[in-house]
């Protein structure tokens, strides 16, 4: 075998390797909140809004103009659990003053989010322009008793379509506590 072609099989070898044992590197960047909290990879396409971000809200933007993921860190909340704290969050959102037009379209759920004790939930709600937004939202409760949420927000007609960047979100996410 020529050295060409050992060198082009090499090559492609390790291109394979990097797909295979580091997929996360091929579909985004890696990053890591300002706190030290978590870390998680984010896909090329959403851009960090600087901003509208700080110590205790991190924003990305999508492609769509309702496009959104966000995470945030909250003081001590007072709810047990996970379960305990969605459910306290969505009934704020139903009340008065809470979320416009606000329909649970999925029921809170525990899962296992790194670890860590988590319940999610999918609802939807009407913005000030009156566009059908629906966001998927996953509720944590940390060690301190600190609340923690994170979610993707999109219009009703591409929201589906943006689901996947969730699940690589959540994929590649890590507690660094």
């Amino acid at each position: 075998m020529a050295g060409g072609e050992v060198l082009r099989r090499a090559v492609c070898l390790l291109v394979l390797f990097s797909f295979v044992f580091f997929p996360s590197q091929a579909l985004g960047f890696a990053f890591q909140d300002p706190t030290g909290l978590y870390s998680t990879v984010i896909p090329d396409q959403w851009v960090f809004q600087a901003h509208l971000s700080s110590d205790s809200l991190v924003v990305f933007y999508g492609a769509g103009e309702q496009s959104l993921l966000y995470f945030e860190q909250l003081d001590l909340v007072e709810d047990q659990d996970a379960l305990a704290f969605g459910q306290r969050s969505l009934e704020l959102f139903a009340q008065e003053g809470g979320l416009s037009a606000y329909q649970l379209e999925e029921p809170l759920s525990a899962l296992d989010l790194a670890g860590v004790e988590a319940a999610s939930c999918l609802y939807s709600y009407e913005s000030e322009g009156k566009i059908r937004l629906w966001e998927y939202r996953i509720f944590v409760v940390l060690p301190g008793e600190r609340g923690f949420s994170l979610a993707l927000g999109d219009a009703e007609e591409t929201f589906f379509e943006n689901r996947a960047v969730l699940e690589q979100v959540l994929e590649n996410w890590r507690w660094l506590f």
